[in-house]
C-alpha cells in the first residue's frame, strides 16, 4: 500500500501544535468507502493525538457495540507508533466522510482498517525518530523507539514522544513508512484490557439511551401492527388529561407522543386510539413458505457454477430445509437524539452506519414536507455540515443498526414538535418492528460414491432478497465434482436487514447438516467423511483436525450425549465447532462446545475469545429458543416471554483455540454464528437418529 505524499500546505492544514500537543493526520488508501463514488479511496484523515506527557489519544471511526473494536484499532495505531499502552485513550470519532467508510458491518473493522492504521502509526512514528535524530545530530539510523520514546542505540540516551512535539511536526511526512513484520510486534497479539472496561464498568459510559441535552424531552413511538400499514386518524381524547404531554406527533406509519418524561410517553402512546389504513393481512410466516417451497420445484438464477457433472455408480440424495425470520434482540432498544433547530441538525445516534443516517436525515430534511415551512436557513438539507450524527457505545447491533429508520424518526418528531426529542423505543416495539433475518428455503442434491467422493452438489435457494439469502452458500469448501448453487427472489412485505453473519448464518446449517446426511448415507464418520473431501484444502482441514483433537472426537461419552461437527468459512476467516448434547424429555440440551478458529493474526486473543462465546450463545438461541411468526401482516412476538433468549443456566462450557498465523486479520464478530446450529443438529441426529431439517428446533421435531 502507497501512501499519496502531501504538500507542506496540506500537511499543515492537517497537523496543529498546541499546548496539548501534536495532532497528526496521515492520508492513507485502501479501505473502500460504500456511500462515495471512488470505491477504494481513503481520504485524509486525522488518527491520533500525542500530548505532551506522551500520552496518545486515538481516534476510533468504527462503531463500539460490544465487539471491542475500539481497543482492537487502537492496538493497531499503538503498535507502529510504539506508544506506550498504559497512556493509549480514544474517542469516537465524529460522523465525517474524512475517515473513509465508518460503517460497521461484515465483520470488517480489523481487515478493514489493518493497513490504514498500521500505516498511520508507523508514519507518526517515523517523524519523531527523525525529530529526535534531527535534535542529536546523529542519523536515523542509530536511532529506534520503545514505549515512547526515541532511544539512541550508541549512548542509550532517551527522549519523550511528549518532548519532540514541536519538532516532530516540522519533518516530512513519510510516504510509505516501513511496517513492522509479525514477530516485532509487542502490543498486537496481546490479551490487552479494554479501553472502553473502565468507564462501562464505573457507569460512565455513555450509550445512545443516556444522552442528555438541554430541554431535552422524550418520545414514545406505536407503529403500525400491518407492514405496510400507515395512519388514517388518531383520537387524542383518552390521553388529554394526562400530566406532562407536550404533543402528539404523527407520522406516515406511527403516532409518537412527546412528554417531559419517558414514562409519561410510553403511558400516553399505550392509550392512544389509533385507525390504521389496514388493520388486517393475509400475509403470514405459513403462505411465505407455501409459496417458497412452490419455487424449489423450479431452476433458478445460477449464483455459482463450477466443475464437470461425473457419471458413474453413486447413491443420490435430496433433502429440503428451512430457517425462520429472526430478530436481532439487542439489549438496548432502538433509540435516537435529535434536536432540529434554526442552524441546522444534530442526533446523537448508537447506529452501525452514522454516514448513512446523516445521509437519510439530509434527505428527509431536503424534501419540501421537511424544510421547516421556511423556518430554517435555506442551507438546511443542502450541506451535510449542518447535519452533524454523533457516534454513541450501543447496546448491541448485530446488523440491526444499520437501519435509520429510527433516527429519522427521532428527526421527524423534533422537527415537527419543535423540541430536542430523545425517541425511545418499548422492547415490544423493538420486536415488532426489526429488520429481520430472511425466512428461506433450501432444496439440496448430491450424488456421492460408497467410498465418500461427492460427484455432484446442488443448493437452490428461496428467499425474500439476494445477499441475505444466497451469502455463504458458496464457500464450500470441499472437493466436489461438480457444484451449482441458484436462487429464487421472491419478495414481501416483512422488513430484511442484515442479521449477524447474514446468509452464512442459514446457509452453513443447511450445507453443514446435508454433509452430514451424505455422510450417514454411506455409512461414514462424520469427521473423516469431511477430512477426506478437505485433502487439498489445507488450511480448512487444519481447523477441523484441531477441533476433532480439542474435543476428543471418537471418544466414548457420559451416557445419553452424543457429538456434531460443523465448519464453515466466512469473513475470511474459517471456524469448526464440536457439539455435545443431550436431549431430555423432548428438549436439547447443550453441554459443551469445542470452537477451533482460524483468522489470520489474532490482534487481541481474549477479545477473539468472547465474540466466539457471544457468537455461540446468540446461535444457540436461534438454533433453540427463538423464531419471528407473521400472522394476520404483523409479528406474533412482542417480548423475552415469547422470543426467548439463551439464559445464564442454558449456556455451555465453551472452549476456544485460536490458530497461529501471521496472515493478515479476518473478521471475527459473526463467525462462531454459522456453525452452531449444524453441529448441534448433526448431534441430535447421532443421538436420536432424528434429523433437523428447520431451526429453531421445537419439541414436535424430536418427538416419536
Amino acid at each position: 500500500m502507497k501512501t499519496p505524499p502531501l504538500s507542506r500546505r496540506e500537511f499543515i492544514k492537517l497537523s496543529l501544535i498546541s499546548g496539548s500537543g501534536l495532532l497528526l493526520g496521515v492520508q492513507v488508501i485502501g479501505c473502500s468507502d460504500s456511500t462515495s463514488e471512488s470505491a477504494n479511496e481513503f481520504k485524509p484523515n486525522l488518527w491520533l493525538e500525542i500530548h505532551e506527557n506522551s500520552s496518545v489519544t486515538i481516534t476510533i471511526s468504527k462503531a463500539e457495540m460490544g465487539q471491542g473494536v475500539i481497543t482492537a484499532l487502537a492496538m493497531l495505531v499503538a503498535e507502529e507508533l510504539d506508544a506506550d499502552w498504559s497512556k493509549v485513550h480514544f474517542v469516537l470519532a465524529k460522523t465525517s466522510d474524512i475517515y473513509g467508510n465508518m460503517a460497521t458491518a461484515g465483520s470488517m473493522s480489523v481487515t478493514e482498517m489493518w493497513e490504514p492504521l498500521r500505516t498511520a502509526g508507523a508514519a507518526a512514528r517515523e517523524m519523531l525518530l527523525n525529530a529526535a535524530a534531527k535534535k542529536w545530530q546523529i542519523a536515523p539510523s542509530n536511532c529506534r523507539t520503545e514505549n515512547a520514546y526515541v532511544i539512541d542505540t550508541t549512548t542509550a540516551q532517551r527522549i519523550s514522544y511528549g518532548d519532540l512535539i514541536a519538532n516532530a511536526v516540522l519533518q516530512t511526512v513519510p510516504q510509505q513508512p516501513r511496517l513492522k513484520n509479525p514477530d516485532e510486534f509487542r502490543i498486537v497479539g496481546q490479551s490487552l484490557a479494554r479501553l472502553d472496561a473502565r468507564i462501562k464498568i464505573t457507569g460512565e459510559a455513555r450509550y445512545g439511551i443516556d444522552q442528555q441535552i438541554p430541554g431535552l424531552k422524550h418520545a414514545a413511538i406505536r407503529q403500525a401492527p400491518v407492514f405496510g400499514a400507515s395512519v388514517l386518524s388518531v383520537d387524542s381524547a383518552s390521553i388529554k388529561n394526562l400530566s406532562g404531554i407536550l404533543d402528539v406527533v404523527v407520522l406516515d406509519n406511527a403516532v409518537a407522543v412527546v412528554a417531559d418524561t419517558y414514562w409519561q410517553a410510553q403511558t400516553a402512546v399505550d392509550l392512544l386510539k389509533i385507525k390504521w389504513s389496514n388493520e388486517l393481512s393475509e400475509l403470514s410466516d405459513a403462505l411465505i413458505q407455501q409459496e417458497y417451497k412452490q419455487l424449489l420445484d423450479q431452476p433458478g438464477t445460477i449464483e455459482m457454477e463450477q466443475g464437470n457433472s461425473i457419471t458413474g455408480e453413486s447413491l443420490a440424495l435430496q433433502a429440503d430445509y428451512e430457517a425462520a425470520f429472526q430478530a436481532h434482540a439487542a439489549m438496548e432498544p432502538m433509540n435516537c437524539t435529535a434536536h432540529v433547530h434554526a442552524d441546522g441538525c444534530e442526533a446523537w445516534a448508537p447506529t452501525q452506519h452514522a454516514q448513512y443516517a446523516r445521509d437519510k436525515i439530509k434527505a428527509y430534511l431536503h424534501t419540501g414536507l421537511g424544510r421547516l415551512l421556511g423556518k430554517v436557513k435555506d442551507k438546511l438539507g443542502m450541506e451535510s455540515e449542518n447535519i452533524i450524527v454523533h457516534n454513541t457505545l450501543m447496546g448491541g447491533g448485530f446488523g440491526r443498526r444499520l437501519e435509520p429508520d429510527f433516527v429519522i424518526q427521532a428527526v421527524e418528531i423534533s422537527r415537527k414538535s419543535g423540541f430536542p426529542v430523545k425517541l425511545l423505543w418499548s422492547r415490544e416495539e423493538d420486536i415488532r418492528h426489526d429488520f429481520y433475518r430472511p425466512y428461506t428455503s433450501h432444496r439440496l442434491q448430491a450424488k456421492v460414491t460408497n467410498e465418500g467422493k461427492v460427484l455432484a452438489w446442488q443448493h437452490r435457494i428461496v428467499g425474500p432478497t439476494h445477499g441475505r439469502s444466497v451469502g455463504g452458500a458458496t464457500h464450500l469448501p470441499y472437493d466436489v465434482a461438480y457444484a451449482r448453487v441458484d436462487y429464487h427472489v421472491k419478495k414481501h412485505s416483512v422488513p430484511i436487514g442484515s442479521w449477524r453473519s447474514i446468509g452464512s448464518s442459514h446457509n452453513a446449517f443447511v450445507m453443514e447438516s446435508f454433509v452430514d446426511e451424505l455422510a450417514a448415507k454411506i455409512g461414514k464418520d462424520p469427521y473423516q467423511f469431511r477430512k477426506d473431501l478437505l485433502a487439498d484444502n489445507q488450511r480448512v482441514l487444519a481447523v477441523l483436525n484441531k477441533v476433532a483433537e480439542l474435543s476428543n472426537w471418537g471418544s466414548a461419552l457420559a451416557k445419553g450425549q452424543s457429538r456434531g461437527i460443523a465448519i464453515h468459512a466466512a469473513f475470511n476467516s474459517i471456524t469448526a465447532q464440536v457439539a455435545e448434547v443431550s436431549v431430555e424429555q423432548d428438549e436439547v440440551k447443550v453441554h459443551r462446545v469445542y470452537c477451533v478458529v482460524d483468522c489470520g493474526l489474532a490482534v487481541n486473543p481474549q477479545i477473539i475469545v468472547s465474540q466466539i462465546e457471544s457468537g455461540i450463545a446468540f446461535g444457540l438461541s436461534a438454533t433453540l429458543k427463538s423464531e419471528i411468526n407473521i400472522k394476520n401482516g404483523g409479528v406474533i412476538q412482542s417480548n423475552f416471554h415469547n422470543f426467548s433468549l439463551l439464559k445464564f443456566s442454558e449456556m455451555p462450557d465453551i472452549t476456544v483455540h485460536i490458530m497461529k498465523s501471521i496472515q493478515p486479520p479476518g473478521g471475527i464478530g459473526e463467525v462462531a454464528v454459522p456453525p452452531i446450529a449444524p453441529a448441534v443438529c448433526n448431534a441430535v441426529y447421532a443421538l436420536t437418529g432424528k434429523r433437523i431439517r428447520r431451526i429453531p428446533i421445537t419439541p414436535e421435531m424430536l418427538k416419536g
